[in-house]
């Protein structure tokens, strides 16, 4: 009777592992995303708190009469109102590379598992779903805030377009122009602040902690102990005719997989 190979339960193994810790590496994506949009927030706070400066000098143009240097205020303070919003942007630009790298991650893990769930060793439904799950609801918080990035920074721009129209003007001063792009950009970034707030909450969420950690170690350990123990079995034991009747097939893990 020949000796069944090892090499499936290794590779199962590699995989498993693989598959943990692709799942770890996307939370310390998601928590470095997380510490940018708490960065991007301030900038945002701070721009809010420039803002109130605008009416302020639409005021004394009306009170002295002479419209011409209080523009000139006005226009600086929106310029510099604008430098920040830059500065967003940039941030904008590198949440976005932490999430797309969280994405290739896991899909990367996603593949692995797949690659997992077509070798022919026993498989361990209850682990591979817990990890396929874990995977699946990080890609949901990945794309979920994606969408909540997307909509901060098409604010953020109209936001700047607005300025840009105080900055640039050259035409007769006017205080209700100076208060109306006032209120057209508080209102955007008031919109984008309560945005960016939900968005560091979600991600804070998946921070990848020491008990989160401990269970991805866990499943990787469990997975390990598995193949292992199945390849010592199978050297003990051939399979009968009986047994690969009642053995999943590998069609039916793989359509589970497919969905994550």
């Amino acid at each position: 009777m020949s000796t069944p190979s090892l090499e499936p339960q290794r590779r199962a193994a590699e995989l498993a592992e693989f598959a943990a810790n692709a799942l770890h590496d996307a939370r310390l994506k998601l928590s470095h995303a997380a510490d940018a949009t708490q960065e991007l927030n301030t900038v945002l706070r701070r721009a809010e708190d420039e803002i109130y400066e605008l009416p302020l000098q639409a005021s004394k143009m009306e009170a002295t009469g002479q419209a011409r240097p209080f523009l000139q205020n006005a226009q600086y303070v929106a310029d510099q109102i604008d430098r920040r919003l830059e500065n967003g942007g940039h941030l904008v630009g590198e949440i976005r590379d932490r999430l797309d790298s969280a994405t290739t991650g896991l899909q990367a893990g996603r593949q692995a598992l797949e690659e997992l769930s077509r070798l022919p060793v026993e498989h361990d439904r209850e682990l591979m779903d817990r990890l396929s799950h874990r995977i699946s609801d990080l890609n949901t918080a990945v794309n979920s805030a994606h969408d909540g990035l997307d909509r901060a920074n098409t604010r953020i721009g109209r936001a700047q377009e607005s300025l840009g129209g105080l900055i640039e003007h050259r035409s007769e001063p006017s205080p209700t122009f100076v208060r109306d792009t006032a209120a057209d950009v508080d209102r955007d970034l008031m919109h984008t602040r309560t945005g960016v707030r939900e968005l560091a909450e979600d991600l804070d969420g998946h921070d990848p902690n020491a008990a989160a950690t401990a269970q991805d170690a866990e499943l990787a350990r469990a997975f390990h102990a598995g193949a292992y123990t199945t390849a010592k079995s199978a050297q003990r034991h051939q399979p009968a005719a009986a047994d690969e009747a009642h053995k999943p097939a590998e069609t039916e893990i793989t359509s589970r997989l497919r969905g994550l």
